[in-house]
C-alpha cells in the first residue's frame, strides 16, 4: 500500500452516526412543519386585523371638529331652553352670532370661539363654518 492510502481514514457510518443522521432528517423535517404552521397562523392573524380594522372605522366615532382650524370664521348657533313649550324651535337652529375659532377643547366637544373680543365655550355641533363665498356676499 501507498503511505498516501493509509493516512486516509475511511468514514464508515456507524450505529450512532446512522441514529443521529436519522435524528437531524427528523429534527429538520419537525421544524419545517413547525415554520410552516407558524406562518399560516400568522397569515390568519393578519386577516383577522385587517377585517377587525374595516370593521372597527365603520363603528368609529367620528371627530366632531375634523375641518376646523384655528382662525377659521364661524356662526354659533342660538342656545334655546328646554321649555316644552319652545322644544320644536329646538330643531331649527338660528345661527346669529360670528366669531373667530380660537381653539378646541381637549375633548373635541366644545370649542373657544372668540365673539366681540370675548373668548366663549360654545358646543362644536352649534357651530358652523363661514364659507368664503358667504363672507364675499355680505
Amino acid at each position: 500500500m501507498d503511505p498516501v492510502e493509509e493516512d486516509v481514514d475511511v468514514i464508515t457510518p456507524s450505529g450512532d452516526q446512522v441514529g443521529d443522521d436519522m435524528l437531524m432528517k427528523q429534527v429538520k423535517s419537525r421544524m419545517a412543519k413547525v415554520s410552516i404552521v407558524n406562518d399560516e397562523i400568522n397569515e390568519k392573524l393578519e386577516q383577522y386585523r385587517q377585517k377587525m380594522c374595516r370593521n372597527s372605522s365603520v363603528h368609529r366615532k367620528k371627530t366632531a371638529i375634523n375641518t376646523l382650524e384655528k382662525g377659521t370664521a364661524v356662526i354659533v348657533a342660538l342656545d334655546h331652553d328646554n321649555n316644552i313649550l319652545t322644544r320644536k324651535r329646538k330643531l331649527q337652529f338660528t345661527f346669529s352670532q360670528t366669531g373667530v375659532l380660537k381653539r378646541v377643547t381637549a375633548n373635541n366637544k366644545t370649542a373657544i370661539v372668540t365673539i366681540d373680543g370675548v373668548d366663549t365655550p360654545v358646543p362644536v355641533n352649534r357651530m358652523q363654518v363661514i364659507h368664503k363665498s358667504a363672507i364675499a356676499n355680505q
